[in-house]
């Protein structure tokens, strides 16, 4: 045809020869193509395709949890390194090709990444990937998973590799990390905002002020008996520093070796002194002030 038709074409067949534009609306046949299209369709098709499509699907690549061999629900293993070099260039994470092998074959050789703080999760300066069966027990697996290339209607039941472009129809099972309105809230934030709100918060102060915490006054505690031992130390080492010194003129060499045993033994028992009564004013902290 010379121009593209209005309606969808009857028949099931395609044309001999291509149109000069492309049509309305798609064939009426329920059967996949011939050949495969240029481009994506707008929503997926009934049957799978007889070919591969010829732009790939977005992927997105994840971290797992540290110390866990395994990747989370709806994601997948890498075994491959290109595609470890490429999740690793998507996570911002350096990679590591020289330690790439199969030093523990019992194990699945697999992209992770090395040196993750077991208490925090995040990564540390030597935090490197590599595809291997060795994982040690501070690494965590690189994974693959497909994403959408727009929000979802409905909240999805994990965490989404990026923020959605706007918020979602329904109601989030979480609340938000920022605040989802630019008006003032009724009490301060834990967090502090992005930006100032348009007025002061309408919170009324308390009669009183408020009783500082138990783990101020605990650390203060804690201080104040340090200093004193800091102090307590020194002057036992000055002490120390002079009978040292008046050993020398004890006479020959072996009444100044017995001078010096004398010494550090009545010395030592004074520097055990000074870290007795540290200990014993510690517990007294701990026991006043109770976290």
């Amino acid at each position: 045809t010379s121009a593209p038709t209005k309606i969808s074409t009857k028949s099931p067949k395609p044309t001999k020869v291509p149109t000069t534009e492309p049509t309305i609306a798609p064939t009426a046949s329920s059967k996949p193509s011939t050949v495969s299209s240029l481009l994506p369709t707008s929503r997926p098709t009934a049957t799978h395709s007889s070919v591969p499509s010829n732009l790939p699907s977005f992927i997105a690549f994840i971290r797992q949890t540290v110390a866990i061999d395994s990747c989370p629900s709806g994601s997948y293993p890498i075994y491959d390194i290109p595609t470890c070099v490429k999740a690793s260039e998507y996570l911002g994470i350096t990679n590591d090709p020289e330690n790439n092998g199969d030093d523990f074959p019992t194990n699945p050789a697999v992209c992770f990444v090395t040196f993750v703080d077991l208490e925090t999760g995040e990564l540390t300066v030597w935090s490197k990937t590599q595809v291997n069966s060795n994982h040690y027990t501070r690494a965590a697996w690189i994974c693959k998973t497909e994403a959408t290339q727009s929000p979802t209607k409905v909240p999805t039941p994990g965490l989404t590799s990026s923020p959605t472009n706007s918020p979602t129809i329904s109601i989030t099972s979480k609340p938000s990390p920022m605040p989802t309105t630019s008006e003032p809230t009724q009490s301060p934030t834990k967090v502090p905002t992005s930006s100032p709100t348009n007025s002061p918060t309408e919170s009324v102060p308390s009669k009183s002020p408020t009783p500082k915490s138990t783990s101020i006054k605990l650390g203060r505690c804690i201080k104040s008996i340090t200093n004193r031992r800091n102090r307590q130390k020194a002057k036992v080492d000055a002490n120390y520093k002079v009978a040292m010194n008046a050993c020398k003129l004890a006479g020959n060499k072996a009444k100044v070796k017995l001078c010096r045993k004398k010494q550090k033994k009545k010395f030592k028992r004074q520097y055990d002194a000074v870290s007795k009564k540290m200990r014993n004013g510690l517990r007294a902290c701990k026991r006043k002030f109770p976290a």
